[in-house]
């Protein structure tokens, strides 16, 4: 009897897991034919570049996913080799001839803790920093990318033994190839490579997991322009280079796809092409199949061209066709998201769509209506105001909605918030997915009274700290505004309060006018130009600030006002020093910043009477 009740165990336990396996349905995911949305975080690293290395810390693993599981997180994204440092075994030639036994240990690891928890994980393989300047195996993995064969020596002798262990494994989503390959042949600091090489690996390595796998495959590009074709004019390196055409003939096989698309987005790209979270997958031409925003960034954000929180993150990629998103956070914080930031929205995504992320054993809702917060609205120009949208019943299981504007001249609307463009009125109307029901809610837009008045004119950077109420205007092109603890910041009459930005609305006539309010001796705002020659010099002579600029920066960080400081040191996020340099006593320092991986690191500058200043900057 007891050998049946355990067999009659097994038989359930394992028609669960099988229960749980994830499929793709046209462009969306299943389970058990229903749709499962990923409510994802990146989990990159604890250690850096964990599997394979003798300081592996598996408690650390083990709570982390238990900690997903806690608040409603249904997939981690986690990088596997990497930098290529300590794992897989290369040579100087660039062959792969395996990895080390602990390695494999690691990665079982994850594994379990994945299965534990309930938590799919989607593994990167690789990322872009193993061609990349300053690393101990850079010219190795430079020589293996250029190579067929020692691409296929990994495929062989580590990427093939991978699969096999772990295909039965129901809680792997899919094989990531690389995280942003795009930099490898766009930067100067990863030699570059050429795109072809880079292709003809993804190609590889896709077409070997098609056929020795039953999982899927994607690639982590770093923005919409490189997986879309809707930017295939920009270039001949840009739009979707990892379509299935593009991919199957750069090695002549069928395998050769990826299953999804994944973008990866920050604030930086908007300038240039608009996020997941403003652009629907349709408009993007990538709605064959799912597309996930496999990194993003974990802030709420508040430009020009998305003003969002985390949560208000997450419930615009779906409404946008998107199938999960996973937010940026590393265990260090390197200033692009934490994970109380991102929990905070997966619970609330949770809480809106439960079915949608535990599917298995959900009954279908159906929606009756939807009603909107207010009926009508009046609103200053420039100013925004949240519309809620509350679908009949509360428990409806498909949450989409779709919004517009009938005159989008007047007022713009993105996930419920209005923003008043120009005085006149315009309708706001709300559409559900499920049945087409409709709220509308009539928008009237007035003239605003400046906050500036009289405003006095300032020579950029400008920087105050403390309780005041002032008005200033400057002609000069902004680098960025960053402010805290202050009751109030507008631009030109857009809200920028609190926040670090480098993206602002038009000027008017030739002019910015920047309103400062705070009400505490702590409260701070910093003003600093993009244009180096409207920096006064009298303006750094006279002043005793350290002046940072450009910061964020990707090539050079210039540092004024640097008398009588003897060196400097770089600190990296987890306070590790990565440069140090002895100066004379001038009154700049030119910090090349290249060689560095993108985050957030501190210069401590060492002053002659043994006094030190330490600064933040980001290297992007």
């Amino acid at each position: 009897m007891k050998k049946i009740i355990l067999i009659l165990a097994i038989l359930s336990t394992i028609g669960t897991m099988v229960a749980q396996n994830v499929k793709i349905s046209g462009n969306k995911f299943t389970v058990d034919n229903s749709e499962i949305w990923f409510n994802g975080i990146n989990t990159p690293w604890h250690l850096f570049g964990d599997f394979g290395r003798h300081d592996f810390e598996p408690e650390w693993w083990s709570n982390e996913f238990e900690k997903y599981k806690q608040n409603n997180i249904n997939l981690a994204r986690v990088w596997v080799h990497m930098s290529g440092e300590f794992s897989p075994n290369i040579d100087a030639t660039g062959f792969v001839d395996g990895t080390n036994d602990i390695f494999w240990d690691h990665m079982d690891h994850l594994m379990n803790v994945s299965e534990e928890n309930e938590v799919y994980v989607m593994p990167a393989l690789f990322s872009f920093d193993i061609t990349k300047d300053g690393y101990a195996t850079t010219a190795e993995w430079r020589k293996w990318i250029q190579s067929e064969a020692n691409i296929q020596s990994y495929i062989d002798n580590v990427l093939i033994p991978m699969l096999e262990r772990y295909d039965n494994r129901t809680y792997l989503l899919a094989w990531e190839i690389c995280n942003e390959p795009e930099w490898m042949f766009e930067n100067s600091e990863h030699g570059p490579q050429e795109f072809n090489d880079v292709q003809k690996m993804h190609a590889m390595l896709a077409a070997a997991i098609h056929e020795n796998s039953t999982k899927f495959v994607t690639t982590g590009s770093a923005a919409p322009k490189w997986n879309s074709p809707i930017y295939d004019d920009w270039g001949d390196y840009e739009g979707n280079m990892f379509s299935d055409e593009a991919l199957s003939a750069a090695i002549n096989n069928p395998n050769a796809f990826l299953d999804f698309y994944q973008y990866h987005w920050y604030p930086w790209q908007s300038e240039w092409m608009s996020s997941p979270f403003t652009m629907t997958t349709a408009e993007y031409d990538v709605d064959d199949r799912p597309v996930i925003v496999g990194e993003s960034e974990g802030n709420d954000v508040c430009d020009k061209y998305v003003c969002q929180t985390v949560s208000e993150m997450y419930e615009s990629a779906y409404t946008n066709g998107f199938d999960g998103v996973c937010a940026w956070k590393t265990p260090q914080n390197d200033g692009h998201g934490t994970f109380e930031n991102i929990a905070e929205a997966t619970n609330n995504f949770y809480n809106n769509h439960p079915n949608l992320i535990y599917p298995i054993g959900s009954v279908l809702v159906p929606a009756t209506g939807v009603t909107l917060s207010d009926d009508s609205v009046i609103i200053e120009e420039s100013k925004s105001i949240k519309l809620t949208a509350s679908l009949i019943p509360s428990n409806a299981s498909d949450k989409r909605v779709t919004w517009e504007s009938s005159v989008p001249t007047v007022a713009t609307i993105s996930s419920g918030t209005i923003t008043a463009i120009l005085e006149g009125e315009t309708i706001i109307t709300v559409t559900t997915n499920d049945g087409s029901f409709i709220d509308s809610c009539v928008v009237t837009v007035i003239k605003r009274e400046p906050a500036c008045a009289n405003p006095s004119s300032i020579v950029l950077p400008h920087k105050v700290d403390g309780e005041g109420e002032f008005c200033w205007q400057t002609s000069a092109d902004l680098s960025y505004i960053n402010s805290w603890n202050t009751d109030i910041i507008e631009i030109n009459g857009v809200d920028i309060t609190n926040t670090y930005t480098n993206s602002f609305p038009d000027k008017i006539d030739g002019l910015y006018n920047i309103y400062y309010k705070g009400s505490y001796d702590w409260s701070h705002i910093e003003v600093i130009s993009s244009d180096l020659k409207s920096i006064s010099h009298d303006a750094i002579s006279n002043s005793t600030d350290i002046i940072i600029y450009p910061n964020p920066s990707s090539d050079v960080v210039n540092i004024k006002n640097t008398i009588n400081v003897s060196s400097y040191t770089i600190l990296n996020a987890t306070g590790t020093k990565v440069a140090f340099k002895e100066i004379a006593d001038c009154n700049s320092i030119e910090i090349p910043v290249s060689a560095y991986s993108t985050g957030s690191y501190f210069v401590k500058l060492q002053y002659v009477d043994g006094s030190v200043n330490t600064k933040k900057i980001v290297i992007k």
